[in-house]
Parts: C-alpha cells; structure tokens; sequence
C-alpha cells in the first residue's frame, strides 16, 4: 500500500492549514496517511522528532513517500541521513523547507534542532525524486532554500 507521511512544522499541528486537506486527498485514493504529532512542537528536540518517526515507520520502501512542512522538512531530511542506506522511499516534498542556515534570522529556539549541517549525498541516495516548494513572501525562510535544495538533490 502506498504511504505518505506528512510532517508539519515548528509551533504545528497534524492537520494544520493545507495538511488536512492533503491528508483527505491521499485517503480519497486509497493511501495510507500518517500525521504524527510532532512531540513539543513548541520547543522542538530533533532527536525526539526523529525518534517519533522511526517509532511509527516500523518498515518504508519505494511506496513511502514524506510531505514536510518548514521544521518538519529539516526532521525528514535528517530522518532519511539515518535510515539504512539500502533503503529508499518513492519522494520527498518540502514545503517551506531549509537547512541550518536558510531561516531569513535567527530563532533561537530552534539552535539545537538545527545544530547539525545535512548530509546531502545520503539524504539524494535515499529517493531520486525531491520537490521543493517555497514563496518568496514567506518571512522565516530564505527562497534561495528552493536553488539549495536543487543543487543538492536534484
């Protein structure tokens, strides 16, 4: 069965904004869909998002698929960096996605969740397919993240 982890962000929640109606969408179509809440998303620890989601993706292939929102793109890609490297998922899309230094200043709040630079060779060998969605209105996050993410990932 196809499956879609969809991630939100930093001060989020599951079905936040366009997550609910995504979620529908994918069910609709006979997906499985998960949306974990993401533990403190108000004072985020990246080890325990990380952990949260190796708890409820007990088995991921090719028919895996991940949808993140802004902090919740950073969570999936440092999840991939971890996973075995023999694994690979069917996509990734990251929405107001960034890495360490893509935030337009500084929170924080989030230094210790984005204390660690990505490995973007292992996150690319994980999936051959990436889209990375940005506005240029967006107050936290660079859009420069969008040209990062092609560079690294293709």
């Amino acid at each position: 069965m196809i499956k879609a982890v969809i991630v939100h962000g930093w001060e989020g929640v599951p079905h936040g904004g366009w997550m609910g109606w995504l979620s529908q969408q994918l069910e609709q179509r006979n997906w499985q869909v998960l949306t974990p809440r993401m533990p403190h998303p108000m004072l985020p620890k990246r080890q325990e998002w990380i952990e949260k989601l190796n708890a409820i993706l007990p088995d991921i292939n090719k028919e895996t698929y991940f949808v993140g929102h802004s902090l919740g793109c950073y969570a999936i890609l440092k999840y991939l960096e971890g996973i075995p490297s023999d694994v690979k998922v069917g996509g990734v899309i990251l929405v107001a996605g960034f890495d360490i230094n893509g935030l337009t200043h500084p929170v924080p709040i989030l230094n210790d969740f984005l204390s660690d630079e990505i490995n973007w060779q292992k996150v690319k060998n994980r999936s051959s397919h990436f889209i990375a969605v940005a506005s240029e209105k967006d107050e936290y996050v660079k859009i420069d993240n969008v040209n990062l993410f092609k560079e690294k990932l293709g």
